[in-house]
């Protein structure tokens, strides 16, 4: 939104999945970047690691998951992925046709002038 087109890349479908949608809504519509807390609050991470733990964590998490038979980790992580495929699918078409029609318009240009000439974007006049 920020750059005068929309989101892209399965998002519209994705991220209101994983986080809600007003959530979701609220990210897409203002360009917030999310930190580390609220990503854990949205369910996107587990937990925010202390300085210098995360391989630490990470070893435990692995050690947890390492016993288990491979095939059925690999069958269940493929079907985690897949399961949302055909509508990630139509998801990026849509997306991909609103954006074409988007980029390179008048909201479009601005962002990136204003990105070039380090200041606020004023979509005011559009």
């Amino acid at each position: 939104m920020t750059l005068g087109v929309t989101a892209e890349a399965g998002s519209t479908v994705l991220l209101p999945a994983l986080i809600g949608w007003a959530n979701a809504a609220e990210v897409l519509y203002t360009g917030r970047w999310v930190d580390a807390p609220t990503a854990v609050a949205y369910g996107l991470a587990r937990e925010v690691s202390a300085p210098g733990k995360v391989l630490d964590r990470a070893l435990e998490a692995a050690a947890l998951i390492a016993p288990n038979p491979i095939a059925s980790l690999v069958a269940t992580k493929q079907l985690l992925i897949t399961a949302r495929f055909e509508t990630v699918r139509a998801a990026r078409l849509r997306e991909s046709a609103v954006f074409d029609g988007l980029e390179g318009g008048p909201a479009n240009l601005e962002a990136l002038a204003a990105f070039r000439e380090k200041r606020p974007a004023d979509f005011s006049g559009l």
